[in-house]
């Protein structure tokens, strides 16, 4: 492939303007080293970061990093150079966000009586995917409800997923807010979450012969809505945490694709009613929002608490009279990441880990026997193991605890200390590393003083796990982990509450009048009551998080 670009632009945002896909782990800022390249001809000189991460035989062999390259000369460049695990791979392209069941409810075609009359589309925006699905609204048989005139019923038709390739800026919000600190990085990331949300919703449309989206509803956290917006989210990362419109905003189908050339989006989305459902604070977005909204939680009578395991930990209780939410920033473990074998939930992808004793009659007196472990496990489309994912990171560690393999203060026994336990493989060894688990400790106590912060000394009757990887673990494999503040309470994965939300919340905007004032109205209630709880602020917190680290 050959590129033309002029001089002195940096090699990041060339390959980018090319739609090249490559990942930059750190936002392409030069802190971590993994974006190598091997310039053939027209090498640049080494700048200071090349000659901090790569040794003197790769800088004379044209190594050089990507990210912080400027092209100074014709040049012929080897871009598969040293790809490891954290580059860029095709495999990703298979990551899957948690959708949700595609039903009919009681609005079911029975002899064409029921037709849809109008169609929408929700759009729930991950740090790591995206997903969407396709609402019709029907009409129900008034005669047979006994009622005067016809009323509305939503059908959720069909939902799809894919990835957010801003992934390749990084696996967390705070690398996003980083890589849009420049002014082409601003730019890039906006038109690439409009790129994949255009893509996934032309292919939705067409696959169900749908000309026309009537309506689209957006949600997702803080700076992934601010990012498809245009929003400078500068002020997202650092202190005070300044954001910029927090509000439901109304936008046309137009606006939502203002970057994009009008022939790269499906013409039935270009007049669409276009929603983008409020947030609360700069790290409890709309995301959260449509959690609450579609769990009813305000209009509970007992003490519940929602939990949205991901990079934020995003996190809301309320106690029936008051709506307390925080985020704490638990990393991408959770989903795979900062693993040494860890992935996203591809296809074989380590979910689920049990581990037995190998059990001998001398067993109390054989130690070689209680180094002998048997282990089995589950893949995502039963395919081959080639990692494991943020449910098979966390049932494996609580599997080792339970067996005394790792103590409470995290610390694996001496046989596995050094290379760690393995789990699965042979030429290439699937294993959980020390490391590995203080990086779960560090993700597993952010969450717990998250908790313990919020709920004080009230008592939890329900947790409701949201996400994916709330929807995919077994709430009874992971308590060794002591992940939640309430070991007494109900644990319920409640799948993706996001799109839920988001599916609701359209249903009301389709049907509008009365309906969609009293589904605003409820919105507006959630964000403007809720108190945002700062840990930042917590005496407690450093003592409480160190204590939270134990097993």
């Amino acid at each position: 492939m050959t590129l033309k670009a002029p001089f002195g632009k940096q090699l990041k945002w060339i390959i980018s303007d090319a739609k090249i896909p490559f990942s930059f782990p750190c936002a392409g800022l030069g802190r971590c080293g993994k974006c190598r390249v091997r310039f053939i001809k027209g090498v640049p000189g080494a700048n200071n970061l090349d000659r901090t991460f790569l040794t003197e035989t790769e800088i004379q062999a044209g190594v050089r990093l990507l990210c912080r390259c400027v092209l100074t000369d014709d040049a012929v460049i080897d871009l598969e150079y040293d790809k490891g695990p954290d580059g860029y791979n095709n495999i990703e392209e298979t990551i899957a966000a948690e959708t949700m069941d595609v039903y009919t409810g009681e609005a079911v075609y029975e002899e064409g009586k029921k037709a849809v009359s109008k169609w929408g589309l929700a759009v729930d925006i991950g740090t790591t995917t995206i997903a969407v699905s396709l609402v019709g609204l029907a009409e129900k048989d008034a005669a047979k409800l006994g009622t005067e005139a016809a009323t509305r019923d939503p059908i959720v038709i069909d939902t799809i997923s894919g990835i957010n390739h801003q992934r390749q800026f990084g696996a967390d919000v705070i690398s996003r807010i980083q890589a849009a600190s420049e002014k082409e990085g601003a730019k890039f990331l906006k038109r690439i979450i409009q790129e994949d949300i255009a893509a996934l919703c032309g292919e939705i449309l067409g696959e169900n012969h749908v000309k026309k989206a009537e309506a689209v509803v957006v949600t997702g956290n803080t700076t992934m809505l601010h990012l498809l917006r245009g929003v400078d989210v500068t002020g997202l990362g650092q202190y005070p945490y300044i954001t910029g419109n927090l509000s439901l905003e109304k936008i046309s189908g137009n606006d939502l694709f203002d970057s994009l050339e009008t022939s790269r989006v499906h013409k039935g989305l270009l007049e669409a009613e276009v929603m983008v459902m409020p947030g609360i604070s700069a790290f409890v977005g709309a995301d959260i929002v449509a959690g609450i909204y579609e769990l009813g939680m305000l209009r509970r009578d007992s003490n519940t608490l929602l939990l949205d395991l991901g990079t934020n930990g995003e996190m809301a209780f309320w106690n029936g009279k008051r709506l307390s939410v925080t985020s704490t920033a638990a990393g991408p473990v959770f989903e795979g990441c900062g693993i040494s074998c860890g992935i996203p939930s591809v296809k074989g992808a380590i979910s689920h880990v049990t581990i037995e004793g190998i059990s001998t009659e001398n067993a109390l007196q054989d130690e070689e026997s209680r180094r002998s472990w048997e282990i089995e496990y589950e893949t995502i489309g039963d395919e081959k193991p080639v990692g494991l994912c943020g449910t098979g990171v966390m049932e494996t560690v609580s599997e080792l605890v339970r067996n005394k393999i790792v103590d409470e203060t995290g610390l694996l026994t001496e046989d596995y200390f050094e290379e760690g336990f393995v789990i699965a493989g042979d030429d290439k060894k699937i294993v959980i590393t020390q490391g590995d688990i203080r990086n779960v400790q560090l993700a597993k106590a952010a969450i717990f003083v998250g908790q313990q912060e919020l709920i004080k000394d009230e008592a939890v009757k329900e947790i409701i796990i949201s996400g994916g990887f709330g929807s995919h673990i077994d709430p009874e494999k992971i308590k060794r982990l002591r992940l939640f503040c309430n070991e007494e309470a109900s644990v319920i994965a409640a799948g993706n509450t996001a799109l839920k939300g988001c599916v609701r919340f359209l249903s009301k905007v389709m049907e509008g009048g009365i309906e969609l004032q009293k589904a605003i109205t409820e919105l507006v209630e959630i964000c403007d009551t809720a108190e945002v709880v700062s840990l930042a602020g917590s005496n407690d917190f450093g003592e409480n998080y160190v204590a939270g680290m134990n097993f």
